[in-house]
């Protein structure tokens, strides 16, 4: 199945040392895993984001044999479609920077309006490199930015549900015959546990590692504790 997204490329149009070109189709040999292998790409343009600098190029990309996490998808095969410009790179209205979801940005990636810096829920800001808050603290993008963020947190929190395998509760909900079955939310602490105690050790280990951790925050949001003499050996 074809699979629809955009791609961040360096301004040379390269990727992890991998050169790109408009119109090309390019298909990787090989095992297709999250974050080692394969060709990586964002289904939603709000998620590539996370990725994107000022010299950063986007490109709409087609993609097949796809296999997708929480906020990116990697895929076996895939097409650089084209290159977007600046105006489709914003869902707010009236901005020269790129990716604001705000109004009248110069700037670049701001959720609020009247920006020249970049990164910024307020308003008439012209920092370069505002704090956001990580753990509860402020925290400087750049530094995050350069963080290991381990695998086990790209958990899902819904889940499709095909008919055939729908409760006769469940078979209730409203056009889910038409739709062949229903998106299941489940539950977050549940599924943020479950994630990871499946992850190998080392993944586990940079969680502890990320700026600013705090061990009764990170308690407070996903519902249990971490051994922290373990995972900080």
């Amino acid at each position: 199945m074809k699979v629809k997204g955009w791609k961040c490329f360096d301004k040379d149009l390269k990727c992890r040392g991998f050169q790109f070109m408009i119109g090309g189709t390019y298909t990787h040999d090989g095992e297709v895993e999250m974050c080692k292998s394969g060709f990586h790409f964002h289904e939603y343009l709000g998620d590539i984001m996370e990725y994107y600098n000022s010299d950063s190029r986007i490109c709409q990309v087609e993609a097949w044999g796809v296999l997708s996490g929480y906020n990116k998808s990697v895929c076996r095969k895939i097409k650089i479609f084209r290159e977007c410009e600046n105006k489709e790179l914003n869902i707010g209205g009236n901005n020269t920077g790129r990716l604001n979801s705000g109004g009248r940005n110069s700037g670049d990636r701001n959720s609020g309006d009247w920006n020249s810096g970049n990164r910024h829920s307020g308003f008439f800001n012209s920092i370069q490199d505002p704090d956001i808050l990580v753990f509860n603290k402020p925290c400087k993008f750049n530094k995050w930015s350069k963080a290991q963020v381990p695998y086990w947190l790209n958990f899902n929190i819904t889940k499709w549900v095909n008919f055939d395998n729908m409760t006769d509760d469940e078979k209730e909900i409203p056009n889910c015959e038409i739709m062949g079955g229903y998106l299941k939310s489940l539950n977050y602490k549940e599924e943020a546990k479950r994630s990871y105690d499946e992850a190998s050790e080392s993944d586990k280990g940079l969680t502890v590692k990320l700026p600013n951790f705090d061990h009764d925050v990170f308690e407070e949001i996903f519902g249990f504790r971490l051994d922290l003499d373990k995972e900080q050996k």
